[in-house]
């Protein structure tokens, strides 16, 4: 029985699983103990901090958190009803502006230029280098006067609106002062509205007007020019591009806040933080079970137990005449233990008659008649009982005897050395590694024939 060099132990990742679930009892213990105390922990903090009158971090974020919430909710109310009434206010001004409606490839424009001629009188009156010039005054009159009191329903019917701001974007007053004039323009869609819209107004300057200017200084009006014109109105076309862009920006804004708003609200506001004793538990549980399952796992690693078959058929070149399914399970036949035991031996015998018998024809077939010493690094009581319960299947063709673990026992040795066919007994879990290593170089050194091995 010689070490097989070229071997090479490899890790039973499932029997390694395995080897943790089985102790799932002190898993769960500890994984318990631990949630306790954390959760404790946590608690115990808290109550000291209350106590102090102070927050956690956790409940200041909360609030300043809860702040953000309401004040974005009330940016975005604010910034809707804001868009909202300028939104309103241009498209009333769009839908009342006359100006806005003309076409600006096709605007039409009338002119009247009148010069005031101040009276001789008047003129005579006036002191000696008077800076003063009375016609400025008549110019401002007819400038300022023109469109006062103007009759809304007269005004609809001329150009469409009777509201003074609209109106006023179609008829313009001006006075020149340099000149002593004063200038009456107004634009419309069509000649023929134009020159209506001036007869109105030049009927309305010489007849109810021109009696405010007099009362200022006498004078008489004279007709400079009159002009009308059809134009292409580059200004105008950008006002009323302009004026779309607005409408569509706030629009456009007016979407964008609701979208965010009922974001935010679906969002909902941020929840106030509890004391978190559950998730600290929940923390400590899951710390707790995996620090158990490492340990476990160490141990398993660094137990230098027999852990796989392999490991004595490969590490030693013997026949694998039988290997029994080792239980680990505390209870094999209840609850957890019982269904743990089944995943792992699903696909395996575990009547342990059937492989004993097995074991059994084994040796019929290869060592009918000789004497078999089975030797092992197990105490006498468990090799005793594996020897007892084959002889009641193999007595009859083998003569299986015992031997004690061969380290201490020098007569077992003796045996073994002696005996015309020796199989090596150990069981998973219990024995050593080493010590099977030992009891290897024993068998070997003493010459004994080592025809197979039995795993438990």
């Amino acid at each position: 029985m010689e070490v097989n060099t070229n071997y090479e132990q490899a890790l039973d990742l499932r029997d390694m699983l395995f080897h943790v679930l089985y102790r799932w009892r002190s898993c769960l213990c500890i994984a318990l103990v631990c949630a306790v105390l954390l959760g404790a922990y946590q608690y115990i903090s808290l109550m000291i901090i209350h106590n102090e009158g102070k927050l956690t971090l956790e409940e200041l974020q909360y609030e300043i958190d809860l702040q953000k919430y309401y004040d974005d909710l009330d940016n975005y109310r604010t910034n809707i009803d804001n868009y909202t009434d300028l939104l309103n206010d241009r498209m009333v001004y769009k839908e009342n502006s006359i100006l806005m409606k003309i076409d600006p490839q096709n605007e039409w424009i009338m002119t009247r230029r009148y010069y005031v001629e101040l009276d001789k009188a008047v003129l005579e009156a006036l002191p000696e280098n008077s800076i003063q010039d009375p016609a400025d005054y008549v110019a401002s009159v007819y400038a300022a006067t023109l469109k006062v009191g103007l009759d809304e329903a007269e005004m609809e019917v001329l150009l469409g609106t009777g509201r003074r701001q609209y109106i006023d974007e179609l008829v313009s007053v001006g006075a020149d002062y340099s000149t002593n004039s004063f200038t009456i323009q107004i634009v419309a869609n069509s000649e023929e509205t134009v020159r209506s819209a001036m007869e109105y107004f030049v009927d309305r300057l010489e007849k109810e007007t021109i009696k405010r200017a007099q009362a200022v200084a006498a004078h008489s009006l004279v007709l400079v020019s009159e002009d009308i014109i059809s134009r292409t109105n580059t200004e105008l076309a950008n006002r009323q591009e302009e004026l779309g862009r607005q409408i569509a920006g706030y629009q456009e804004a007016i979407r964008v806040n609701k979208e965010n708003m009922n974001k935010l609200e679906d969002k909902k506001e941020p929840r106030a933080p509890g004391t978190h004793v559950k998730k600290f538990a929940a923390i400590g549980f899951i710390i707790g079970g995996i620090l158990m399952a490492g340990i476990y796992l160490i141990l398993y690693l660094a137990s230098g137990k027999l852990h796989n078959a392999k490991d004595v058929s490969g590490r030693f070149n013997l026949p694998l005449y039988g290997e029994f399914p080792h239980s680990r399970a505390k209870h094999p036949e209840k609850g957890i233990d019982k269904w743990l035991l089944n995943k792992e031996f699903a696909h395996v015998t575990r009547d342990h008659g059937i492989i004993t018998q097995g074991i059994a024809a084994l040796l019929r077939e290869n060592l009918s008649g000789k004497n078999v010493l089975m030797v092992s690094t197990l105490s006498g009581d468990r090799l005793n009982g594996v020897c007892e319960a084959l002889k009641k299947y193999a007595s009859n063709y083998v003569n299986i005897e015992a031997a004690a673990d061969l380290r201490v026992d020098s007569e077992a040795v003796l045996r073994a050395a002696g005996a015309e066919a020796v199989i090596v007994v150990e069981e998973k879990d219990v024995s050593r590694t080493n010590g099977i290593e030992k009891e290897a170089e024993i068998l070997s050194v003493g010459g004994a024939n080592v025809v197979g091995c039995i795993v438990l």
